[in-house]
């Protein structure tokens, strides 16, 4: 399948899980030849608008794909695959990074700080299209 020259960036997903005692593990995934955008997006809470960058990650569709739920049920498919739920976080580049919610400085929070003017993203909605000459998995953040 033959992408776009502007399909040339690399990101790095966190995907999020969290086990059946609340314990939080974020695996990282390494995928090149992306397609970014950011835009200006106004975010309305109650009667306040605020104007916040708006990012689209669009993923080459890729046989290292896992639906959520699969993914969340299958430890093997965790250890081998990606997929892209809401709340994960992406970082435009590659990043080797760790997050570990149990240690001060490497919590998801202090890393969305530290990555956030390189471009980072927590995930708000994402989509499948797996089909035609551009399949891909998109993911749109804030």
């Amino acid at each position: 399948m033959s992408y776009p020259a502007w399909w040339n960036k690399t990101v790095t997903l966190y995907n999020r899980f969290e086990d059946g005692e609340g314990a939080v593990k974020w695996y990282r995934t390494v995928l090149p030849g992306c397609f970014v955008k950011t835009v200006p997006a106004l975010i309305i809470s109650g009667n306040i608008g605020t104007e916040k960058p708006q990012t689209t990650v669009r993923i080459r569709k890729s046989e290292n794909y896992v639906p959520p739920a699969e993914w969340l049920s299958d430890e093997s498919k965790r250890n081998f695959g990606f997929t892209v739920q809401n709340e994960d976080i992406i970082v435009i580049g590659n990043v080797t990074d760790d997050i570990d919610e149990y240690e001060s400085g490497k919590r998801s929070d202090d890393f969305i700080n530290k990555y956030k003017s390189a471009g980072c993203i927590t995930v708000k909605s994402f989509s499948v299209n797996d089909f035609g000459a551009l399949a891909h998995y998109k993911a749109v953040g804030i």
